[in-house]
């Protein structure tokens, strides 16, 4: 091995070492899902597939990404034996399982739709001459043995092709294998490492004599517990469908791009209408043929064009449009003409190395007079785009190729040319985050962390459902305008008929709509929270993207309480309150912090806190429209806590005394002479819940041209004098006057108004 494979390889080794270490279990005692035997299920057919992991226990609940049958067979701590029948509609490929108990939802793992039977490592294989003998024909699920290698001995006839493919980053494990072809002698006839696109490999042997071969795999970096896949069969080796786009609901007329291209014939695929997944799997099998390939189609509203309908176009391409194309050769160039509208805006992007394809899409925009106006800026990124706003009407060209100006059976590209999207949400990309929430009945909830990339759209978005979700229902759904992040909270519906219970299980997608413009609708998406955990696997399926486990769970005894520090009262007056309360814990592992929700509130009011340890300062807010003579008995708020990762939304309510702290009463007042000062005598009355605090008095609403300085009174007066000098120009034979004393109550500022008295 090379130093610089030695270097890369010793790289992933940290790398996955990093990731094991920040992705440890929570502390909550939900079922660990670690791995399937076998790793595939043949399609429409009933599978025994045995669950290995911990914390199993009945009753044992199953959910699956496709559409499946599951029957529970038996149940162990460590391990679980299920039934498993897949609907015929199901594509081969990739899919996801979970598992539940009582306490949670466990993780999931990744299963193959095969149409390959299975046989399993047997371990016993690690030298040539030990090789375990497998048909030409079937499905191998293995474990690598650190530096020890696994031998597979088959047979083959003069002249037979036989397919070689080991999936293994791309079901979700860590191993990057390598695969070697023996002779009966031990020489090698391949070595197949890693792919253009990945650390998984695949090839096709024509043997020109008959007898015994051997298959050696081993993990390249002599890692331990790698868990793979090896399918040996008659399939073909190809890149991708063609076209590589479709719409769901539809037939399409499939060819293939790859190295076996050539041996395929067209044939109608049919994509199953409201697929809730971006791409489906075709798969390609050789005239006569036994087994299967499958290449990932992606699903998108357009219809696709392809590259040879094009060709023979004169007419501009109209926009959108989504094209499907071939580099054939070397230093190939494809060129498109666009029409483009003054003032219209698109995105021009490329999808290439998700679609397992080697190409790196180079693309260049040339306007009506050829110069070159935009291009795809090189980056980090497996696949580029750029986006542009057309500054007249005109027909625009779209040139594409390769950047390393390769070419080849193996070198498509999709290129989609649509409008500019102008926001995007995702799960937080943090390898922290979970994707499965155990919630209780009755008060159980799940705290969901989103960010927001902006891209022209600054206004308030809406997330909520991808399909109906019985029992759960979005607590505050709302994003703000401008935002960058937000957290909605999922917590458990109480509407009768549709009450969450300790029995539902299932996933859940989001989908997130631009308030102002509400046709505007994106998926919420998890590709950044995926390469976290995995980094290993920079294309997460498709079933992966944007999945939630949720189970539902008994609920659970309180486990915190919180009582006020001294009685809680309130000014009548006042249209902001405080209180200090205290955090009480009753359960002795309750550690965390309670989050006081600024919602769920009694009607236009609000309520923040800020806490220190565990003391919290809160602070009610009562809004205009809210009733302005309060005489409620309780004050209400509401709080998200975790414990042992379970989260809950718990309303708390406390006695609450409305009181009028000060009372100011203007003292009868002797005849006024315009023009001459008159002394006023003033009464302070202080509540005997409200401590006295200094404050200013001063004159309100007094006829024009009266006059009185305002004063300052301590804390400890009971009584003011005020001067009040009446208008020479005044005419009445009476007049109202009136006071206002400015303070404090509970840190928060006080207005209060004296009887307004009328003086001759």
């Amino acid at each position: 091995m090379s130093t610089i494979r030695l270097l890369r390889s010793l790289s992933r080794f940290l790398i996955a070492c990093f990731v094991v270490a920040s992705t440890v279990d929570y502390a909550f005692a939900e079922a660990t899902l670690t791995t399937a035997t076998p790793l595939a299920i043949e399609p429409a057919k009933t599978i025994r597939v045995v669950l290995s992991g911990a914390g199993f226990a009945a009753p044992l609940r199953v959910w699956t990404s496709c559409e499946a049958q599951v029957a529970v067979v038996s149940v162990e701590p460590t391990q679980a034996t299920l039934d498993i029948t897949t609907a015929a509609t199901v594509g081969l490929g990739s899919v996801g399982l979970w598992v539940a108990t009582a306490e949670g939802p466990s993780d999931s793992i990744h299963l193959l739709v095969d149409d390959l039977p299975s046989v399993a490592d047997n371990g016993a294989n690690h030298q040539r001459e030990q090789a375990q003998e497998i048909a030409a024909l079937t499905g191998v699920d293995g474990t690598s043995d650190g530096p020890l290698s696994d031998f597979y001995r088959f047979r083959a006839t003069a002249g037979q092709r036989i397919a070689f493919e080991i999936q293994a980053q791309r079901i979700g494990s860590t191993m990057d294998p390598v695969m070697r072809l023996l002779d009966s002698t031990g020489k090698q006839l391949v070595l197949a490492d890693d792919e253009e696109v990945g650390a998984d490999g695949r090839f096709a042997f024509q043997f020109e004599q008959e007898g015994d071969y051997v298959l050696e795999v081993f993990d390249s970096r002599f890692a331990t517990g790698g868990r793979y896949r090896l399918r040996v069969g008659d399939f073909p080796i190809v890149g991708a469908s063609m076209p590589m786009a479709a719409q769901a609901g539809t037939r399409v007329q499939c060819s293939f791009v790859g190295p076996d291209a050539a041996l395929l014939t067209a044939r109608e695929v049919e994509i199953p209408a409201n697929y809730p997944y971006e791409s489906w799997n075709v798969a390609a099998r050789l005239p006569e043929g036994k087994s299967s390939a499958w290449v990932p189609m992606v699903l998108r509203p357009t219809p696709p064009t392809l590259e040879s309908q094009i060709a023979v176009s004169s007419e501009p391409i109209a926009v959108p449009v989504i094209i499907s194309g071939q580099l054939s050769a070397v230093n190939e160039v494809d060129n498109f003409v666009l029409r483009g509208t003054k003032g219209q805006g698109v995105r021009v992007a490329a999808r290439t190395r998700s679609l397992g394809l080697p190409t790196m899409l180079q693309m260049q925009l040339f306007n009506p007079a050829g110069a070159k106006v935009a291009e795809t800026a090189v980056s980090e990124s497996d696949e580029w785009s750029f986006n542009f706003t057309f500054p007249d009407d005109g027909s625009y060209r779209l040139a594409v190729n390769d950047l390393l100006h390769r070419g080849g059976t193996n070198f498509g590209y999709l290129v989609e040319v649509g409008s500019v999207p102008t926001f995007s949400v995702a799960l937080k990309p943090d390898a922290t985050i979970k994707e499965r929430f155990a919630v209780e009945v009755d008060q159980g909830a799940a705290a969901i962390d989103l960010l927001v990339e902006r891209t022209g759209y600054e206004g308030a978005i809406e997330i909520g459902f991808a399909k109906p979700t019985r029992g759960l229902e979005i607590l505050n759904p709302r994003i703000d305008a401008k935002a960058k992040e937000g957290r909605v909270y999922l917590v458990a519906d109480k509407v009768a008929g549709q009450e969450w219970t300790a029995e539902n299980f299932g996933g859940l997608r989001f989908v997130a709509t631009a308030v102002d413009t509400p046709d505007v609708k994106v998926a919420v998406n998890s590709t950044g929270l995926r390469r976290a955990k995995r980094p290993t696997m920079p294309y997460p399926a498709a079933w992966s993207d944007g999945a939630l486990s949720v189970a539902g769970v008994a609920a659970s005894p309180a486990y915190f309480s919180f009582e006020p520090a001294a009685p809680i009262v309130f000014a009548r007056s006042q249209a902001v309150h405080s209180a200090s309360l205290n955090l009480k814990r009753s359960h002795a592992e309750f550690k965390d912090a309670v989050t006081v929700l600024p919602f769920r509130q009694a009607q236009h009011w609000s309520v923040a806190a800020k806490p220190e340890k565990d003391v919290y300062a809160m602070t009610w807010t009562r809004g205009a429209e809210a009733v302005q003579a309060v005489q409620a008995e309780q004050v209400q708020f509401a709080t998200y806590s975790e414990f042992k990762g379970v989260g809950r939304i718990q309303s708390h309510s406390l006695p609450v005394a409305w009181i009028d702290p000060l009372k100011v009463s203007i003292k009868p007042v002797n005849a006024l002479v315009v023009g001459k000062p008159q002394r006023v005598q003033v009464e302070l009355q202080w509540d005997e819940r409200a401590p006295a605090q200094p404050l200013k008095l001063a004159w309100q609403n007094l006829p024009a041209g009266w006059s009185g300085a305002a004063i300052d009174v301590p804390a400890d007066q009971k009584t003011a004098t005020l001067e009040l000098i009446p208008s020479l120009d005044f005419t009445g034979a009476s007049a109202s006057i009136q006071l206002v004393a400015t303070t404090t109550f509970a840190g928060q500022p006080l207005t209060a108004m004296s009887d307004a008295v009328s003086v001759n």
